[in-house]
């Protein structure tokens, strides 16, 4: 792998770079959430926090709630620990549930 992580991952990062350097190009609803977590990763680690939570709320009403403990833990997020909007993010995610699919 080039950036040293399962392929699966590396996938999401590289889809994430390719919406950050062209996001006129993408269209919000088509974003995966592991990709749209990595691009909020990216925006924190770059200090663009504004960015960073704007990934997160979509987050949230993408009913992401399996990264809720991820985030407590996750480094990339650390700039953001601080900021009075990362604890209610934090937990708009994790009270966040997907839709169900519909039964046919």
């Amino acid at each position: 792998s080039y950036l040293g992580m399962r392929a699966e991952e590396e996938a999401a990062y590289l889809a994430a770079l390719a919406i950050q350097s062209s996001p006129d190009n993408v269209k919000a609803d088509s974003i995966r959430v592991d990709s749209r977590y990595n691009l909020a990763c990216l925006y924190a680690l770059q200090g663009k926090k504004d960015q960073a939570f704007e990934q997160l709320d979509k987050l949230a009403d993408m009913g992401a709630d399996q990264l809720f403990h991820l985030m407590q833990t996750d480094k990339e997020l650390d700039s953001l620990r601080e900021d009075p909007r990362f604890k209610p993010a934090l937990e708009k995610i994790g009270n966040s549930k997907r839709s169900p699919e519909p039964v046919q």
